[in-house]
């Protein structure tokens, strides 16, 4: 079973299935990112709606701390981890040799949250980079974490709180021109 979900209001660009956490194929339908600066909490609330809430606490914005916490890869086991004279299993102890084995075991299970973790925040910079308008993308360094791509685009692109206080007496202003009736008042605060 696929859900669609369409992500915003914008003109269509693409579209890509993800597998969620119930094993439910949801299907997402995403736009251009918003050119305008008003724009961008709807955009970034997008964003948090497709990441894994685990993750998204790791790389949120709004978040002041640096992006802190999530798994490191594991070190693969070595033979030498072992016994230093030792270049392969066979040279080492049965001892050894269990607790190699043991080991690997770790390793295996924890490189598998780690690879499913660089997965999740793959689909997170994809995202992006799918949806950022071309002049954003030159915020991207795919040096910096998925952290550090969300700060600076919204540095860059979150309106002030100036711009919104404006903007909301634009709003209010025009809304009062020509009233008329209580019905246009109220459609303006449905808004």
């Amino acid at each position: 079973m696929i859900r669609t979900i369409l992500i915003a209001k914008y003109h269509l660009n693409s579209s890509f299935t993800y597998q969620s956490n119930d094993s439910t194929d949801v299907e997402f339908v995403y736009y251009d990112h918003p050119q305008k600066p008003e724009d961008w909490e709807q955009w970034i609330w997008q964003l948090q709606a497709l990441a894994d809430k685990r993750i998204w606490a790791h790389v949120d914005p709004d978040n002041a701390a640096p992006q802190r916490g999530l798994l490191q890869e594991p070190p693969y086991p070595e033979v030498i981890d072992f016994n230093e004279n030792a270049t392969s299993y066979a040279q080492l102890s049965t001892n050894q040799q269990r607790a190699y084995e043991n080991s690997r075991r770790y390793y295996d299970q924890d490189i598998k949250y780690f690879l499913k973790q660089e997965e999740h925040l793959q689909q997170i910079r994809t995202q992006i980079t799918t949806t950022v308008s071309i002049q954003k993308k030159l915020l991207l360094n795919p040096s910096l974490t998925v952290k550090e791509w969300l700060s600076r685009l919204k540095e860059n692109t979150e309106p002030t709180s100036s711009f919104v206080r404006k903007k909301v007496q634009h709003q209010y202003t025009e809304a009062l021109k020509g009233f008329t009736h209580l019905s246009k008042l109220n459609q303006w605060l449905d808004q």
